[in-house]
């Protein structure tokens, strides 16, 4: 029996020609001669430029706000227009906040990008330095970021999202204060009526003179907290994070 000829699949197009060694040599140019490039960390942030720039490209910077203010000036002094960082959680926030208020276009990146290229160092000061060379040939592409319009909404919005998602265990836990208060005054409502002065002292129970000294030893500051480092308490802090964190 003779196959109809539509049982045959349509010829496979040809290969397209390969391109021309001239063309291959003027492919990967820079894209971005004021690239730098950002590896964000939860202790310390790796700041690298171009060499040209600065005769040591490389910078360890902290991650307070004093800092971050010290990170953005370096970079315009070196004329830096455009930063790649790369970050696996939400360290990047303020370090993108504040570049973008300083007129510099930031480049949000996935951390895998740059680990699928070959001859990836492994070390955050070389991976910075990693990421300012892919950045200035052009080869990483931006995560999707929203304007600050939608962020501040998406702010409030998920803030409303979480009240509604634990309203129902914040009435639970004042049920059972209620509950526990409750009893508690009918404990000492029993005791008050039908008190045992026979009944010998509990040594491990705390006595009024000595809560009473605890409380005098913190108020001397025998108990007194740490005071946090110098710029912790300092921040970029916009109207949303006034009411999302109060």
């Amino acid at each position: 029996m003779t196959p109809h000829k539509d049982s045959f699949s349509a010829p496979r197009p040809p290969a397209p020609p390969l391109p021309q060694p001239s063309l291959l040599s003027d492919a990967l140019q820079v894209c971005h001669p004021h690239a730098a490039g950002i590896d964000i960390g939860e202790a310390e942030h790796w700041v690298a430029v171009p060499p040209g720039c600065d005769p040591q490209p490389g910078r360890r910077f902290g991650t307070c706000t004093a800092d971050l203010e010290v990170l953005a000036d370096w970079l315009l002094d070196c004329g830096v227009t455009t930063v790649a960082m790369a970050s696996t959680g939400v360290d990047w926030m303020p370090v993108c906040e504040l570049l973008e208020a300083r007129g510099v276009q930031v480049l949000l990146i996935d951390p895998r990008q740059a680990k699928r290229a070959p001859g990836r160092p492994q070390t955050d000061r070389l991976d910075c330095q990693w990421l300012q060379r892919l950045h200035a040939y052009g080869l990483l592409a931006g995560a999707f970021r929203p304007d600050d319009q939608v962020c501040v909404l998406r702010a409030y919005l998920r803030h409303r999202q979480m009240l509604l998602t634990y309203a129902a265990h914040h009435r639970h836990a004042v049920t059972v204060m209620l509950a526990l208060s409750f009893l508690l005054w009918l404990e000492l409502r029993q005791r008050h009526s039908h008190p045992n002065r026979g009944r010998p002292r509990d040594p491990f129970s705390p006595s009024a003179g000595s809560l009473a000294a605890r409380a005098a030893s913190r108020a001397s500051g025998g108990g007194a907290v740490a005071a946090p480092p110098s710029g912790a308490l300092v921040g970029n802090h916009g109207a949303v994070h006034g009411t999302v964190l109060p």
